[in-house]
């Protein structure tokens, strides 16, 4: 078999495609970071002219001192003080206090007082502000400050908070007056002209800096896509390299493999992924060719490369399989060695086991609880050491490697039978209001979840105080992180038969890690119901309203 296939005629067209990705990702980014500037420094000057030149109109004041609480501000009235505010446009201000509040919402109290004694407050539909209005309000007892306008005069939400937050220090320090002539000029900063120019609403730099964002950030992932595919492709190279060097070896070690029981059919599957994968990834290499600097910059050749290096490490880890497959089977000199990373997934399962089992113990506490902590930790310990006699039976010639393996599905069985019966048994003592619905949400994540869902093996486990390593992506047993399964072709059980095969479906099943189950029952049995609660801006009472404002504590 070639090692490097001929490429495929629509290469040069994805290639093209790519690069033209690339440079309308460059292109998009430079005139959004060029453009952009300019726009915000044409409004931040348009805005400056705006509010030189016109803000010259004193506004109408109409004080409602409901709360009496407004005095003279450096001797003069606040009515007085408020008119030597300028204004871009003629505008109705209006000071309202207020500790009619109660419900709570200062933006329902001063809709109904408007209702009540200032219909012409209102637009002629009642649904909005009247045309001109500025309404500043306080609420001393409730410690609210609240801002309405106008359709058109109207400000930003986060300027109207801006305008609050200019009068809440002395609103703090119950100087009532001042508060409201500090509100009363930060608004003329920000209501518009009655051409709708000045303030911070029209026009506004805002969203020509966040599109000034947007194309610098569409350029960094352009660069960020370039690292992750160059590093991609450097691993999938160092891989390839392997694999092609071992393709041979590989060959003859799995037809070297001998008899291997029901576990020749899982490693027969994998075979065939690995020989299918050679060629597609040798197709894929002719497709990214040398990528241009441009054609680095598309998510299209991401994607590539990324499927590349999984491709290429799953083979890579693939050819180690079949080889220590061939030497288990075959009780090869490096047999030991094989058995030792084989039991790797086992053991962690049974220490998951330990740990969910005394975690639960605890915190049910009853006498019947640690009775049956006490019988799985037991149980638990004596498989451990049923595992590592095995391999001494094995090197006596009193198990078969087949036989041997199969000790590790009942173990494997075994633990997941106690796993469950420990989930179900704490789930069922939930003493709390949510027990039934917890229950219910175990139930569903053992029907709705997929093999991708697996949390992975560690890799390390412990026997007789020692630390092992082990990679779980070549181990003879399948497990949901080995290599050359499709994890989309395949189902995890979390309780079942493994490795069997559903006839209806042609699917295969397989365990994902204990570590999955025990997660899944925590994020059940620590499960609340969500709180879901909303209200209008102006209350029960606004109806439609939705005039422009809104308030916030002092």
């Amino acid at each position: 078999m070639s090692n490097t296939p001929q490429a495929s005629p629509e290469t040069p067209e994805r290639s093209q495609n790519m690069r033209r990705r690339g440079v309308v990702r460059l292109l998009l980014s430079l005139a959004l970071m060029a453009v952009c500037p300019l726009f915000f420094l044409s409004s931040f000057i348009q805005n400056g002219i705006s509010g030189a030149s016109k803000a010259d109109f004193a506004p109408e004041v109409v004080v409602e001192d409901q709360s009496s609480v407004f005095e003279d501000v450096n001797g003069q009235s606040l009515d007085a003080a408020m008119e030597s505010i300028g204004f871009r446009q003629p505008i109705k201000l209006v000071i309202l206090s207020t500790d009619n509040v109660p419900t709570g919402n200062l933006n329902e109290a001063v809709l109904n007082y408007a209702r009540s004694n200032h219909k012409e407050w209102l637009n002629a539909s009642r649904d909005k502000w009247a045309d001109g209005l500025v309404i500043l309000a306080v609420s001393p007892s409730y410690r609210k400050v609240g801002t309405y306008f106008g359709e058109d005069v109207k400000v930003s939400s986060s300027k109207q908070s801006t305008i609050q937050e200019a009068a809440k220090n002395d609103f703090r320090s119950a100087d009532w007056s001042q508060g409201m002539l500090q509100a009363a000029q930060a608004a003329a900063k920000y209501v518009p002209d009655s051409s709708g120019n000045g303030g911070e609403d029209s026009v506004p730099p805002f969203y020509s800096f966040v599109l000034l964002i947007a194309g610098a950030a569409n350029l960094l992932r352009g660069f960020r896509l370039r690292s992750l595919t160059k590093r991609n492709l450097r691993e999938a190279r160092a891989h390839w390299d392997v694999v092609q060097a071992d393709r041979y070896r590989a060959e003859q070690a799995f037809a070297g493999i001998g008899d291997a029981g029901k576990y020749k059919t899982g490693l027969d599957m994998r075979y065939k992924r690995y020989e299918s994968d050679f060629v597609e990834a040798g197709k894929e290499w002719d497709e990214i060719g040398n990528p241009t600097f441009l054609q680095t910059l598309s998510a299209a050749l991401n994607n590539t490369s990324a499927d590349l290096r999984q491709r290429t490490e799953s083979m890579d880890a693939s050819d180690d399989t079949f080889a220590a497959a061939a030497e288990f089977f075959n009780l090869g000199a490096g047999w030991v060695d094989v058995w030792m990373k084989e039991i790797g997934p086992v053991m962690e399962d049974l220490e998951v086991l330990c740990e969910l089992v005394t975690s639960v113990s605890e915190e049910m506490g009853t006498p019947d609880a640690i009775r049956g902590r006490d019988e799985i930790l037991q149980w638990s310990s004596q498989q451990m050491a049923l595992i590592d006699s095995l391999k001494e039976q094995l090197a006596k010639g009193g198990i078969t490697p087949i036989a041997a393996l199969e000790k590790l599905d009942e173990i494997a069985e075994g633990t997941r039978r106690w796993a469950k019966g420990i989930i179900l048994a704490s789930l069922k003592a939930d003493p709390s209001s949510n027990s039934d619905k917890r229950y219910e949400q175990w139930e569903n994540s053992q029907k709705e979840r997929e093999a991708a869902d697996s949390a992975d093996y560690t890799g390390y486990y412990h026997l007789n105080g020692v630390l092992h390593n082990y990679d779980p992506a070549k181990t003879i047993r399948l497990n949901s992180q080995s290599a050359g399964i499709d994890l989309a072709a395949l189902k995890a059980a979390a309780f079942g038969t493994y490795a069997g095969r559903n006839s209806s479906t042609d699917n295969w099943y397989l365990y994902q890690p204990l570590s999955t189950d025990r997660t899944y029952y925590q994020s059940a049995h620590s499960w609340t119901p969500s709180s879901d609660s909303s209200s209008s801006d102006y209350g029960s009472s606004g109806g439609g309203f939705s005039g422009s404002g809104s308030s916030s504590s002092f």
